[in-house]
Parts: structure tokens; sequence; C-alpha cells
């Protein structure tokens, strides 16, 4: 998968976000807790273009973050 960002939106985006720092703490904690496994089913999913139907629903999805920790979309 690749992401772009518009240099300008992630200025205006981290300017306006009270705790920037947080966007990629609470990334790397959402990958950790989603495991080595669970990711490699997800990319392979996505490779074979099936998307998160092909993803088995038996493995643990780890806890979200609450309302005060939502980051927002750039």
């Amino acid at each position: 998968m690749i992401h772009l960002l518009r240099q300008e939106s992630v200025t205006e985006a981290v300017d306006e976000h009270p705790n920037s720092v947080a966007i990629a703490q609470a990334n790397a904690r959402l990958l950790r807790g989603l495991g080595t496994e669970r990711l490699n089913q997800m990319v392979a999913a996505c490779r074979s273009g099936t998307g998160a139907a092909a993803v088995d629903a038996s493995v643990d999805e780890p806890e979200m973050p609450s309302p005060g920790e939502i980051i927002g979309v750039i």
C-alpha cells in the first residue's frame, strides 16, 4: 500500500493536533498489538485482492484507542 501525503496537509495536521508525537506512538502501539501473524495476513489479503474478507476473523484485534486518543485522518 502506498499512502501519499501532501506536505501542506501534514504541516497543518501537526500544527493543529494537540500532541502530534502521540500519532506515531499510537500507530506503533497498534502495529505491535496486531502482531506479525496478523500483519502478514493483512498484507497477503491485500496482495490477493480479497482485502479484509480474507483475513481470519479469529485473530484477536488489539484494543482500539478511546475517543480521546483518536488521531484523525490527514
